[in-house]
């Protein structure tokens, strides 16, 4: 526990001083994107909800793929049609489009911005609303969490963040020179994570998920 300690440590003190200002940093620009984009969205979702597929996402060139029916497929599969589903996505400027339980979530490109990485989607669900707090601009000082941001009835914004660099210098030398193993340095980095998100998650007053 006290290895896993020094190596996190890092991340505590980075995060503080990079932390500021609105939250998530490129809020204006995400709800402005869904608004000038709706239309293409609502088309990418219109074209998707006719089919079987468990998700669509890019593909090698302008091309597009899927997975199974029951999402577990463990390679996915060209579709013949992908240059159509290439065009719908970039035009909606989405990476990949899923089922969820009650509707369909938009994934979108991974972002870096003031030292987080942030993995963010558009989700609509008719006559269900957000299960995260709605994004607050004092959620910058949080390391690691979960918020979202309403943009119409049954959508809304949902973006999870975490340091750009977890560990500290020591753990990425030591990867990089052999000394921790895969199986070690993957334990470590699973630690870390789990730790920033039940310290951001208990922060923000969500329920801890159990071990």
């Amino acid at each position: 526990m006290r290895k896993v300690q020094k190596l996190v440590l890092l991340f505590v003190t980075t995060v503080a001083l990079s932390a500021c200002g609105k939250w998530p940093p490129y809020k204006d620009d995400i709800v402005e994107n869904f608004h000038d984009r709706r239309a293409e969205i609502e088309a990418l979702e219109a074209a998707y909800n006719k089919t079987d597929y468990w998700d669509v996402t890019f593909g090698p060139g302008e091309s597009a793929k899927t997975r199974d029916a029951t999402g577990r497929g463990l390679t996915y599969q060209k579709l013949e049609d992908g240059a159509d589903w290439y065009d719908l996505l970039r035009s909606a400027n989405v990476y990949r489009i899923r089922k969820t339980d009650s509707g369909n979530d938009f994934e979108l490109l991974a972002a870096e911005k003031k030292g987080r990485w942030f993995n963010s989607h558009y989700i609509h669900e008719s006559g269900n609303e957000s299960e995260f707090n709605e994004c607050q601009d004092e959620y910058s000082d949080i390391p690691c969490g979960t918020c979202s941001i309403s943009l119409d009835a049954g959508w809304w914004f949902q973006t999870m963040w975490s340091p750009r660099q977890l560990l500290s210098d020591e753990y990425y030398e030591k990867v990089g020179t052999g000394e921790l193993g895969f199986e070690e340095s993957s334990e470590l980095r699973e630690k870390a994570y789990r730790a920033c998100f039940i310290d951001g998650y208990t922060r923000l007053g969500y329920r801890v998920p159990e071990e």
